[in-house]
């Protein structure tokens, strides 16, 4: 019997490219994983195109992790969750899935499909009754050996098998992957002659190794279902591997050709924090560890205790959990009302003419708060063209009365779009009166762009909206989604046509020449132009422009960044008539006035956010 080490992707960020995942999947293979566990929305073509070619041009297999009624693909393409207590529910998505899998498996009718020598199974519900159960699995039966793979039931938490005496009492005969993490920790201990457990190693165990096919091989304890490393885990290693051991002579007794083994350290909540490096270094231990026992060779050393780093890197999707609406249009509040007690250089820059590309570093501090934070955003135009993100970053927060790292906000360049947005609203909800928010337009169609709308939504309930780009599919992309959310906006095809009978107007673009070289109308107009933060970008018209210094208002978010990174960089003539944004949210609107917000972001905003976020956890 030969042993077949699989490789989870539980917690791994996946490329975007075809080419990202050969350099991984290459990675695996040459660290000696036979194969891959993947989820739905990982190996589907619908979800991801390049995950399956690019696996088959490796000699890896892939292993399927399905979720019985946790999710299933519906026909016209869309991934829905469901937590259906219903036995028919669970055997609808089950055939479901495995049907999908049929399409694409290498068999004798597909000779150039995907290996899949095996399918992980999470069965069932943990509310079931026994009769339930035996429903449940017993018409499994009838259907499962007419598919080209071996499927196996994981004994998962949540799910029917969450337990040794729930297994032990199906009277059905089915296939196992064991997971003995999961029972370790729903018992709360390691059965080692305690509380009577020779019941689980004289009955369950020995009715469990006559149908175990494959070991899913994280190590649990009474509190938990992952150990972190050091000595003080030495005893529950030692049986998990002892309960490996006799599922391995078992299955070598029956001659099965294989024994397939997931090495299965995962992320957060598993683990207390998420470093990548840290799963791979932790997994890297468990599956040598498993090569020598399954070898009977000497083990390798126990790895040191995985303590918690200094340094907390907090995850984009925890940020995104705390980090809501409301939280940006407080922390751009505080942001301003703190200008003059708070520390905000102009930002550092570094471009990158070959790839459109540029980074700013930006400190800020507002004074009594605990921590300051420095922000690394960058946004590079040509990654599109190969499907990477145009923007990204990262805020590191520290600790203001020692100046200690706290945290890495991996945000993604998340919070700096919520918090320019939240800057975006509160100037709108100051300057505009709510009986003129009747209708807006947004000129740009990106990110920013659809954050904004759905925050004047949300936040002022603005009901209309219209929008222009100058890249069409920019905007049918931008228009489908937010109206599948509820918000109605209407497309138009000049910028003048947008702008027109509009009392506020939001310029989002990176552009380097005009965009709105004049307006029909400029009485109780408000423009708000936040695309250009750095040295040569314009989104706004000399017409435009001149008209405010002349007849209306220009606010500024810092006047001092503004003069050189905002509109008013073309109008150093003016510099004198630019006010300060915090005097002109604490005066609101006068009469019927046009006004101009020139935003160009400033580090007391990332300060701000930062912290409040920091506060949140």
């Amino acid at each position: 019997m030969e042993l077949r080490l699989v490789k989870s992707l539980w917690g791994v960020t996946p490329p975007s490219t075809f080419d990202g995942w050969i350099e991984l999947l290459t990675r695996y293979e040459s660290e000696g994983y036979h194969g891959i566990e993947a989820i739905t929305l990982t190996y589907l073509p619908e979800y991801d195109p390049n995950f399956l070619p690019a696996l088959k041009s490796t000699n890896l297999f892939l292993l399927p992790q399905i979720h019985t009624s946790g999710g299933y693909l519906k026909e016209d393409g869309n991934y829905v969750y469901s937590s259906s207590l219903k036995v028919d529910d669970h055997l609808t998505s089950l055939k479901d899935h495995l049907d999908k899998l049929n399409t694409f498996v290498k068999a004798g009718d597909n000779p150039t499909g995907v290996n899949i020598p095996i399918v992980n199974v999470h069965s069932g519900h943990d509310f079931w009754s026994k009769s339930e159960a035996t429903a449940f699995y017993k018409t499994t039966q009838t259907f499962l050996p007419l598919y080209p793979f071996k499927i196996v039931h994981e004994t998962h938490r949540q799910r029917y098998l969450f337990s040794p005496r729930n297994y032990y009492d199906l009277s059905i005969p089915i296939n196992i992957n064991a997971d003995l993490s999961h029972w370790a920790c729903v018992c709360e201990r390691l059965f080692n002659n305690e509380c009577n457990d020779e019941f689980f190693i004289n009955e369950v165990l020995e009715k469990l190794k006559g149908k175990c096919e494959m070991i899913h091989a994280r190590i649990g304890h009474g509190q938990g279902t992952q150990i972190y490393g050091g000595e003080e885990w030495k005893e529950e290693i030692e049986e998990h591997a002892k309960w490996w051991d006799i599922i391995w002579e078992s299955q070598r007794s029956r001659n099965l050709d294989f024994s397939y083994v997931t090495t299965e350290f995962g992320p957060h909540p598993y683990a207390q924090h998420t470093s990548e490096s840290l799963l791979d270094s932790t997994n890297t231990w468990m599956k040598n560890f498993i090569i020598s026992r399954f070898s009977k060779a000497s083990p390798p050393s126990i790895p040191p205790p995985l303590t918690p780093p200094s340094l907390l890197v907090i995850p984009p999707s925890l940020i995104r959990s705390k980090a809501t609406f409301s939280l940006a249009l407080s922390s751009a509040s505080l942001a301003f009302k703190s200008l003059n007690v708070s520390q905000s250089p102009l930002p550092l820059q570094l471009k990158f003419p070959e790839r459109l590309g540029e980074t700013c570093i930006k400190p800020g501090h507002i004074k009594d708060q605990p921590y300051f934070a420095v922000k690394v955003a960058s946004g590079f135009q040509k990654n599109k063209e190969e499907g990477y993100p145009t923007g990204s970053g990262v805020i590191m927060v520290f600790d203001a009365k020692t100046g200690t790292p706290k945290a890495v906000l991996d945000d993604k360049g998340y919070l700096t779009d919520l918090r320019t947005a939240g800057a975006v609203v509160l100037s709108a909800s100051a300057l505009t009166s709510s009986d003129e928010r009747t209708e807006c337009c947004v000129i740009g169609c990106g990110v920013m762009a659809s954050l904004i709308i759905e925050m004047l939504s949300s936040l002022l309930k603005i009901s209309s909206f219209k929008c222009w780009s100058r890249t069409s599919s920019n905007v049918i992309k931008m228009v489908d989604e937010l109206r599948d959310k509820g918000i109605n906006v209407t497309p138009s095809s000049t910028s003048s046509e947008a702008c027109r009978g509009c009392d506020l107007i939001i310029t989002t673009t990176c552009a380097t020449e005009p965009i709105i070289q004049g307006l029909e109308r400029y009485e109780n107009v408000t423009v708000i132009a936040m695309g250009s933060d750095t040295p040569g970008k314009r989104e706004l018209g000399d017409e435009v422009m001149s008209k405010a210094f002349e007849e209306g208002k220009v606010y500024g978010d810092v006047k001092g960044n503004v003069m050189k990174l905002g509109e008013c960089q073309y109008h150093s003539n003016n510099e004198g008539k630019v006010m300060e944004l915090k005097d002109g949210l604490e005066r609101g609107r006068e009469g019927g006035e046009f006004i101009v917000v020139d935003l160009t972001g400033t580090g007391v905003q990332d300060a701000a956010i930062a912290s409040m976020v920091m506060e949140a956890f």
